[in-house]
């Protein structure tokens, strides 16, 4: 079986790619990631708890040089800058799922392409309670941990509504930023099984939307009183 994925250039987003490319013939979209926003002192440490978090999960990854097309783990990579993924030329014709992670929102023409193939995206955290950007902080900002995780989804038009196939809280640790990123881990042997065993989707219950996180409102003074709250 033929996937592609659409995905970006952090460790994680190449970690997925490994896992999946043992087991099919894979295709990888990747896309630069958005310039991390200009903050002070606490973005800049929460930022640096992410990066060591991310590299102490997942270490180091073949795939992680994005010049290494010819790379045996994928049959195709292609880098785009941020934002582009969506005005990239697909031919779907040979593919046959599509799985979706860390990339920017994908609108038409492609957005109906993918979906026409039955595309799943992966997102982290939990749906239908936490949409949007960054849901797994926001999630462990408001209080609710038990909403830290991942879900994957169908994709649909609606950012993160897609009828959900698996979902499920992150594994406990004592460090929330470590936990974010096991909750990625957890996501990919989800993805995995999906694409093994395809599940019944259910759709979302819109009513128990707690947050629909935007990148704007993760500003300075959030992440300072969220750092301070960690000690």
């Amino acid at each position: 079986m033929r996937i592609l994925l659409l995905t970006g250039t952090r460790l994680r987003h190449f970690a997925l790619a490994e896992m999946l490319a043992p087991h099919y013939q894979l295709d990888v979209v990747a896309e630069t990631p958005r310039q991390t926003p200009v903050g002070g002192p606490a973005m800049a440490e929460y930022y640096w708890r992410m990066d060591a978090a991310e590299a102490g999960v997942f270490g180091m990854v073949a795939l992680v040089d994005p010049y290494l097309r010819e790379a045996d783990q994928c049959s195709q990579l292609d880098v785009v800058g941020f934002g582009h993924v969506g005005h990239v030329q697909m031919d779907l014709n040979d593919i046959d799922r599509v799985v979706t992670f860390g990339c920017s929102w994908i609108k038409e023409p492609l957005l109906g392409q993918l979906v026409a193939k039955g595309a799943v995206n992966l997102h982290m955290g939990v749906a239908p309670y936490y949409r949007g950007t960054a849901c797994n902080f926001w999630a462990a900002y408001d209080g609710h941990p038990e909403h830290v995780g991942y879900t994957v989804h169908k994709l649909t038009a609606g950012l993160d509504a897609g009828p959900i196939l698996r979902a499920a809280s992150a594994p406990e640790s004592y460090d929330p930023f470590e936990r974010g990123m096991r909750a990625c881990q957890a996501g990919f042997a989800a993805v995995l099984d999906e694409l093994a065993s395809p599940s019944v989707p259910t759709p979302q219950d819109a009513s128990k939307l707690i947050r629909y996180c935007k990148a704007k409102d993760f500003t300075e003074e959030i992440c300072a009183a969220y750092l301070g709250r960690l000690g």
